[in-house]
């Protein structure tokens, strides 16, 4: 069983990180950076990302 915490960092009323920490060898891990290092290749779909990430976020 892997372990996955999930911590808000508040400096504010409004959250503005989220740390996600994954055990050694978590798959998730693989899964996160990918997701990270395909939005750093394709600058025009990031952008297109961040509404929806905001949206779900609430923000």
């Amino acid at each position: 069983m892997a372990l996955l915490a999930e911590s808000i960092i508040k400096g504010s009323d409004q959250r503005s990180h989220q740390l996600h920490t994954f055990a050694a060898g978590d798959e998730q891990t693989e899964k996160h950076l990918a997701f990270r290092d395909y939005l750093i290749e394709h600058p025009v779909l990031a952008k297109q990302y961040v509404p929806v990430k905001h949206n779900d976020a609430g923000l």
